[in-house]
């Protein structure tokens, strides 16, 4: 009776290890499966960035190969199309009682300027240099180049509107950077609008930081290509580089700066930029 009794024990006592056992298999069997569903996830995700470092790659070596085209180009082209603008403007002052002749000078102009953008851009995508930070006056930046841009807007009977009212604006950057992402900002709302419109610069600032805002009325980005319009080579306009904004892009960046848009399909498109504030906004500084 004893006997039977450990016996019963014992095979009870081995039941419970049994299943302690299996347990253990158990529970060392859903970690190994959650391990290789992790390990599957670390290889997905290591493949993907792998093919994006691959695209990458291919993409540096495509750029190198424009810059190298470009620069090879641009002496060839630039040299001329400054004679022409400086012969057509010239001539535009020559002819300032004869209105329709002067508005075919003035046309000369207007496309020797989108051509020079257009050249630019493509030298300084290809070789940007780290910005020359110096202080200088914003909004007599801003100025200067609404002046710039002025005969192309006239033609196209396009109203420039900024707040020149206001007090100077000070920041510390590449002066010429600045104003090159202006202009392509002004290039790209100019590109978008018909004839007639409106085209809005405003600067501002604060202890912190100094905003520029670039807004037009033109025919607006659609939601879907917002994400991409600061990619190299993207464009919507057949007569674009896809260069402009990624240039713009880039310079920001440089000056330790953001960028955001905001654009509603057929309503317009506002830009705006923000860069770090020179401690000082007192002419004497």
């Amino acid at each position: 009776m004893t006997r039977g009794l450990e016996s019963a024990l014992n095979s009870s006592k081995d039941l419970v290890g049994l299943q302690e056992a299996f347990e253990v298999f158990s529970k060392a069997s859903e970690i190994l499966q959650h391990s290789y569903a992790d390990l599957q996830m670390e290889t997905r995700r290591l493949s993907q960035e792998l093919a994006a470092a691959n695209e990458e790659l291919q993409r540096a070596q495509r750029l190198q190969a424009m810059g190298e085209m470009a620069l090879q180009l641009a002496h060839e082209i630039r040299n001329p199309l400054g004679s022409i603008e400086l012969f057509a403007a010239l001539l535009s002052r020559e002819l300032e009682d004869k209105t329709d002749q002067k508005g075919w000078a003035d046309q000369i102009v207007t496309g020797v300027r989108f051509l020079n953008t257009i050249v630019t851009n493509m030298l300084s995508f290809t070789k940007l240099s780290r910005p020359k930070f110096t202080r200088f006056d914003l909004q007599q930046m801003i100025t200067e180049t609404l002046g710039f841009l002025e005969p192309v807007c006239v033609q196209r009977n396009i109203r420039l509107r900024t707040n020149e009212s206001i007090d100077s604006v000070f920041v510390e950057g590449d002066k010429e950077m600045l104003r090159q992402m202006l202009i392509n900002l002004l290039m790209n709302g100019l590109q978008a609008m018909h004839e007639g419109g409106t085209l809005m610069v405003h600067a501002q600032s604060d202890l912190s930081i100094v905003e520029i805002q670039v807004r037009d009325n033109g025919v607006g980005i659609p939601e879907e290509n917002l994400t991409r319009i600061f990619d190299p080579f993207f464009t919507t306009n057949e007569k674009g580089t896809g260069l402009g904004l990624s240039l713009v892009h880039q310079i920001v960046e440089k000056h330790n700066g953001t960028i955001a848009v905001q654009s509603q399909f057929g309503r317009g498109t506002q830009f705006r930029i923000t860069l770090p504030a020179h401690q000082c906004q007192e002419a004497g500084c």
